[in-house]
């Protein structure tokens, strides 16, 4: 029985469609909270809430990695990805700034897995990627997080700006969770950990920010990342 299954499933329909055309940023949050929490990614999307720096530190840091030439030659089309995700995220044009995201993991995932290379890869859904054994429950509920931003036509994006700081929150860890997953057997030697991938350096949390597993002191403060996680 999948995870879908286990849980409630009028639960998961009302969050999903909260998460689509909510108006309420509190009911919203709430909604994306229960979706990330199939992926385990609900505390770090508190985290990330508590400092918009590192929304913003995001997008618009790939411009620094772009003009590395090692990551550049690393990552084709690095450069575009830089130019365009800064345009995009400063014009508000949160469509096409998704749609750039989206169709980066997808590309990436369909190479890392080589499912092109299968006969059966143009009928292949997202879900038969997962029954399958492709990928996991957890990657599939990402992907599908993201999917809606770029393809569900219902999905606005014409909301207030704390729903939108939260859709790009959510979209932030299921791309880097989806990038880690692609990552995750890639060689540990000491030579290649020392190595800061493109996407682990961007996602940097800066050491004073609140710490994304949600650790709160005492008196109901959030804990440092230096002092919590980071130390």
């Amino acid at each position: 029985m999948s995870m879908l299954e286990k849980k409630n499933k009028q639960r998961f329909d009302k969050a999903y469609h909260t998460f689509i055309l909510g108006s309420e940023a509190k009911e919203h949050k709430k909604a994306i909270l229960y979706l990330l929490s199939f992926a385990d990614l609900d505390q770090s999307f508190r985290g990330i809430l508590k400092d918009k720096d590192i929304v913003n530190d995001f997008f618009l840091q790939w411009i620094k990695f772009s003009k590395n030439e090692k990551y550049y030659h690393d990552e084709p089309g690095l450069q575009e990805l830089a130019i365009k995700s800064k345009e995009y995220f400063e014009s508000k044009k949160y469509k096409k700034l998704v749609n750039l995201y989206f169709d980066m993991a997808f590309r990436h995932l369909c190479g890392h897995l080589e499912v092109d290379k299968r006969s059966d890869f143009k009928q292949l859904t997202d879900l038969d990627l997962c029954e399958k054994g492709i990928i996991p429950e957890e990657v599939l509920i990402q992907y599908f997080l993201l999917e809606t931003y770029c393809k569900n036509t219902h999905f606005s994006w014409d909301r207030n700006d704390e729903i939108c700081l939260q859709n790009l929150a959510c979209l932030i860890l299921c791309f880097g969770d989806i990038y880690d997953f692609m990552h995750e057997e890639e060689c540990c030697c000491p030579e290649c950990s020392k190595q800061e991938s493109i996407l682990t350096a961007v996602q940097k949390i800066p050491r004073n920010a609140p710490c994304p597993c949600g650790t709160l002191k005492a008196d109901g403060e959030p804990v440092k990342y230096k002092n919590c996680c980071g130390n």
